[in-house]
C-alpha cells in the first residue's frame, strides 16, 4: 500500500470540512484526525474516521462544536473591536468561512452572524443523528433508569429518616 503524505491525507478529508484544532489534534468534518508532531522527530499521526458510527459521530459533533465556538469568538472579537472595547483585530479564517466579505468590519460581523447560524444548524443536525443511534438511546435509557433508582433510594432514605425522627418519648 503506498504511503500517503500529510498533504494528500488533508486534501482527502478537507472535502468534508476543513481541519480545526481541538487540543493537540486537527479534526476534520468527517471525523478523521491528524496529530501534529506526536513526538519530536517522529512526525505526524493520522487516523481515518472511525468505522464505529457512535465514535465517528461523536468526533463530528466535537468538530462542529469547535467550529461554532471559534466562529462565535471571532464574532465577539469583531464586535468588541467595532465598539472600541478591543484593539485586537480577529483573524478571518478564509479556509473555514470563505473570502472575507469586505474590509468593512460591520459587514464581517453580519457575515459571521450568518455563518454561526448555519454552523449551529449543522451541529444540531449531527447531534440529532448521534442521539438517534440505537446504542446512544440504550445508554440514555440506562442513565435514566440509574437516575430513577438513585432518586428512589434517596426517597426511601429520607422517609426512613423522617420515621426515625418522628419517634419520640
Amino acid at each position: 500500500m503506498p504511503v500517503e503524505t500529510i498533504t494528500e491525507f488533508t486534501r482527502r478529508h478537507d472535502q468534508h470540512g476543513p481541519a480545526i484544532r481541538i487540543g493537540g489534534t486537527l479534526v476534520f468534518g468527517d471525523g478523521a484526525q491528524l496529530e501534529v508532531q506526536v513526538c519530536p522527530g517522529v512526525g505526524h499521526a493520522t487516523a481515518e474516521p472511525p468505522s464505529d458510527d457512535e465514535t465517528r459521530l461523536r468526533f463530528i459533533v466535537e468538530y462542529w462544536k469547535a467550529r461554532v465556538s471559534l466562529t462565535s469568538e471571532t464574532f465577539k472579537g469583531v464586535k468588541n473591536n467595532l465598539l472600541g472595547k478591543s484593539f485586537n483585530t480577529p483573524k478571518w479564517r478564509t479556509v473555514l468561512w470563505g473570502e472575507r466579505p469586505s474590509a468593512d468590519s460591520e459587514m464581517c460581523l453580519t457575515a459571521l452572524r450568518d455563518i454561526v447560524s448555519k454552523e449551529r444548524e449543522k451541529l444540531q443536525a449531527v447531534e440529532k443523528e448521534y442521539e438517534q443511534l440505537p446504542c446512544v438511546q440504550q445508554k440514555r435509557k440506562a442513565q435514566a433508569a440509574a437516575e430513577k433508582e438513585r432518586e428512589r433510594i434517596a426517597t426511601v432514605e429520607r422517609e426512613k429518616r423522617e420515621r426515625i425522627l418522628s419517634i419520640t418519648i
